[in-house]
């Protein structure tokens, strides 16, 4: 017979933050960080995903979707706004389509990410026979925040107006259990910060600290730690349980 011990589990919860550099401009900008030469990933942090892209020269906002893949034979290919692809809960198969040709991408597993240029039309599918949820986290006009169709939108940010040219994006992951921290530099601009699982506080060198639950968001400045929430229970450790995105 299986035993289990009495005393709880610790928890674990997953931050990953999605990180706008904007130190450089123009078509010959190199991979840059926030802090020198060093990658904005801190401490035990893992950036995931990076690219540089060139932002849009008018008022745009952050938006965090639950869409829906289809099994492979049923998914149809759409023009995507600029973001980052996350399998929060199976496998999803990404596939470009150009010229008529459709070429896989990536095949990302529960956990992993995929960055997307804006305008690229791509086709997002189950490898299973049944659809299933993935997270997308995009960049699209302000006016357009809300304008998911029949997915789940899950936050949209403050509209604001990025630095025009092209700006290095690192999707950065932190994975946090009892008493762990993460670390958020400071950037020189607000920080946007999605809870998905659990509970996590963030905590700012400067003001007062902020606990967001599952599905909560809040924009904060300055240099973050973030950690476990005392209240945040048993949370099973996950791929995605927080999201910052410097704005």
């Amino acid at each position: 017979m299986p035993t289990r011990a009495l005393t709880s589990p610790p928890r674990k919860l997953t931050v990953l933050a999605a990180l706008l550099t904007f130190a450089g401009a123009g078509g010959a900008v190199a991979r840059q960080s926030l802090i020198g030469d060093d990658s904005p990933a801190v401490g035990r942090a893992q950036v995931v995903t990076q690219a540089v892209a060139e932002m849009p020269a008018r008022e745009v906002v952050w938006r965090i979707v639950e869409r829906t893949a289809p099994p492979r034979g049923e998914a149809s290919s759409t023009r995507r706004p600029f973001g980052f692809v996350l399998a929060s809960d199976e496998p999803v198969l990404l596939s470009n389509v150009d010229a008529g040709a459709t070429n896989d991408v990536a095949r990302l597993a529960t956990g992993e990410a995929f960055q997307v240029d804006a305008g690229t039309r791509q086709v997002r599918a189950s490898l299973s026979d049944a659809p299933t949820s993935y997270v997308s986290l995009e960049l699209v006009p302000a006016g357009w925040g809300d304008a998911v169709g029949d997915d789940r939108l899950l936050l949209t940010s403050d509209p604001f107006t990025p630095p025009p040219g092209d700006r290095d994006v690192d999707l950065v992951r932190n994975a946090l259990g009892d008493g762990d921290t993460g670390l958020v530099p400071d950037t020189g601009e607000p920080v946007f910060i999605l809870a998905t699982d659990g509970a996590i506080d963030v905590l700012p060198a400067f003001g007062d600290p902020v606990r967001l639950q599952a599905g909560e968001g809040a924009l904060v400045g300055g240099e973050l730690e973030i950690t476990v929430a005392d209240d945040a229970g048993d949370v099973a450790s996950t791929s995605l349980a927080g999201m910052t995105s410097t704005l």
